[in-house]
């Protein structure tokens, strides 16, 4: 007989209130992104690109990116809050768009410019918590089941460093928690919400532009509202206002950034500098008649400046090389291969006597594995529903029909990487969207399951304990890679039993 009690009764060992499992969360989270924080004290990957773009912001200095400003803009206000570096100078990082770390100033910290990220990658976890509490409605579960992404080794290698997808991934975890948090509520949104929708998918947007695929969410929303007969026209309605409110948010968002981002870089560049020769052929008369004292800030510089930013970003990522696979210092990846982890990369490594400490892009197997198991369940469900096509109601037909729409937008997100990978390089850190997609597919999976087949509490707690310590168990195999510990050339090679993970230094 099928147990149709689906939250666990009030027994003693159960008593775990919403507040403390959430601080269970928070220290987890914690945990696993502040241990060893500020051990790694060399440059590595793109950082070489992002301390000297928050460098400019700090001094003030007018330039362009290959992605938008927000991120780099949170990266410079950590550099500043914390403090690490007063009173050192550090002008050198605003010369170039690049810098090796043998000419970073003597005795710079990279504490302030990672702590931003890294305290996002902790938000993220919470965000991502309160998206499994509405899915699964039951804090034990919801707490076992954000081990998937808390857990997750690349996320936090990657967080930790001066990089920008920790703010991406949490404007677009909020994003899609305040989408689901409505959807489950089976009402239309409200014309705030659509507005506050628009905001976050800016903010996303605003850090990398790679997040427009999260548009595809507002299409799907209008097609699974269509009136089933009748009120066409409050249909409409609903449509243009909802249409109007997002834009009207996510347009807030842009202008406000670009704004923003003026506001700090007054400064013209030095002539004498490889800065000025790289953005100076992009800058229009208007935007560096503002620089040069000539024009006062106001909409027409906002506007142009930023029509001279989208020049410059369409000409930068055209200008990136290729995916060689015959090269053998090649690094990128094809994208077809992202979910089964291949081309893990080797920002950096450090060997002595005999040891060797790797800061490595590699993830954890076993929640890159169930990624890739939902997403097949997901796409067997859809298959097998539609085909019978039984009748769903109530909240079953509400996860079910928001199953249909994140396997859609994660094959919307391969695709569009798909695209870009034929005109450049692509890098296994691009696959983090759509491996958090796969994540929140595994939560909605999940808390279908449990609407539908009602199983037994102390089952379901046993099964996803026993889920949550082989991952927990994946972690730390995995951890030495994350967190630089130094390890033997025997104790590397075990960490290619599974998986080829690590090339190790002989």
């Amino acid at each position: 007989m099928v147990n149709t009690q689906t939250s666990p009764k009030p027994d003693v060992w159960l008593k775990a209130g919403y507040w403390m499992v959430l601080a269970n969360v928070l220290f987890f989270a914690c945990a696993v992104y502040f241990f060893q924080y500020g051990v790694q004290k060399n440059i590595f990957w793109d950082e070489n690109y992002h301390v000297t773009s928050a460098q400019r912001y700090l001094e003030g200095i007018a330039h362009f990116e290959a992605h938008p400003p927000l991120g780099k803009m949170l990266i410079a206000l950590g550099e500043q809050l914390s403090g690490a570096n007063a009173g050192l100078d550090k002008h050198v990082l605003t010369l170039d768009k690049y810098i090796k770390g043998e000419d970073l100033p003597a005795g710079f910290q990279f504490t302030g410019m990672r702590l931003l990220p890294t305290l996002f990658g902790v938000l993220s976890c919470l965000v991502f918590y309160w998206l499994a509490l509405q899915l699964l409605r039951q804090p034990l579960y919801a707490m076992l089941a954000s081990g998937i992404f808390i857990f997750e080794n690349a996320y936090i290698v990657h967080f930790r460093a001066v990089h920008l997808d920790s703010f991406q991934i949490f404007f677009t975890l909020l994003f899609i928690a305040l989408f689901v948090r409505v959807w489950l509520a089976q009402r239309a949104l409200r014309t705030l919400e659509f507005c506050v929708l628009g905001v976050l998918f800016g903010l996303a947007v605003m850090v990398k532009v790679n997040a427009l695929v999260l548009g595809v969410v507002f299409v799907l929303l209008v097609f699974y509202q269509l009136p089933v007969r009748g009120d066409i026209v409050g249909w409409c309605r609903y449509c243009v206002g909802g249409a109007l409110s997002s834009v009207a948010g996510f347009v807030l968002v842009v202008v406000a950034t670009f704004s923003v981002s003026l506001w700090l870089t007054p400064v013209l560049p030095d002539a004498a500098t490889p800065l000025y020769e790289k953005d100076r052929p992009w800058m229009s008369e208007t935007y560096v008649r503002y620089l040069r004292g000539e024009r006062a800030f106001g909409p027409q510089v906002v506007g142009q400046a930023v029509l001279d930013y989208v020049r410059f970003m369409n000409q930068d990522h055209r200008g990136v090389v290729k995916y060689d696979p015959d090269s053998p210092d090649e690094a990128g990846s094809p994208f077809w291969m992202w979910p089964f982890q291949y081309k893990n990369i080797n920002y950096r490594w450090d060997s002595n006597n005999g040891l060797t400490r790797y800061v490595q892009l590699a993830g954890n197997h076993w929640l890159w594995l169930t990624g890739v198991l939902s997403l097949v369940a997901s796409v067997a469900v859809i298959v097998w529903q539609r085909w019978s096509g039984m009748l769903l109601e109530g909240r079953e037909r509400q996860l079910y029909r928001l199953l249909e729409m994140l396997v859609l937008l994660y094959w919307l997100t391969f695709a569009l990487h798909g695209y870009l990978s034929a005109q450049r390089v692509m890098y296994l850190y691009h696959y983090f969207l759509g491996l958090l997609f796969s994540f929140v597919i595994f939560l909605v999976l999940l808390a279908w399951f449990i609407e539908r087949w009602q199983p037994d509490y102390r089952w379901l707690l046993t099964g996803l304990g026993l889920w949550l310590g082989v991952a927990i168990s994946c972690f730390v195999h995995v951890s030495p890679l994350t967190y630089a510990l130094p390890l033997s050339e025997a104790q590397c090679q075990r960490l290619n039993t599974f998986h080829q993970t690590v090339k190790c230094v002989r």
